[in-house]
C-alpha cells in the first residue's frame, strides 16, 4: 500500500479578510453619562436582552475604567442598581 500524502491546497488572496472583534457597546457609557447628569441617589438599571450579570459585570468594568470613584454597582437577587454618591 503506497503512502500518498494530500497535496496542500494553495491560494492566493487580494486582501487578507477582516476580523470580526466584538465592539464594546455604548449602551453602558451611555447609562454612566445619564447618571452622571442625575443627582446624588439610587437608581435602578434595566437593558433589555441582558440579564443582570451581564450588566452588573459591563458596568462595573465602564466604571472601573472611566475612574467614577462616586458610583458604585449593586446588585440585589436580579435587578441592578447604581448608586451615585
Amino acid at each position: 500500500m503506497p503512502d500518498t500524502k494530500p497535496t496542500p491546497l494553495i491560494e492566493k488572496v487580494e486582501d487578507l479578510p477582516s476580523t470580526k472583534f466584538r465592539t464594546t457597546e455604548p449602551i453602558y457609557t451611555n447609562v454612566l453619562d445619564q447618571i452622571k447628569k442625575q443627582t446624588k441617589g439610587t437608581y435602578k438599571i434595566n437593558i433589555q436582552n441582558k440579564t443582570p450579570n451581564t450588566i452588573y459585570t459591563m458596568l462595573s468594568k465602564h466604571i472601573k475604567k472611566q475612574n467614577l470613584s462616586n458610583l458604585k454597582v449593586h446588585r440585589r437577587d436580579k435587578t441592578v442598581y447604581i448608586t451615585k454618591q
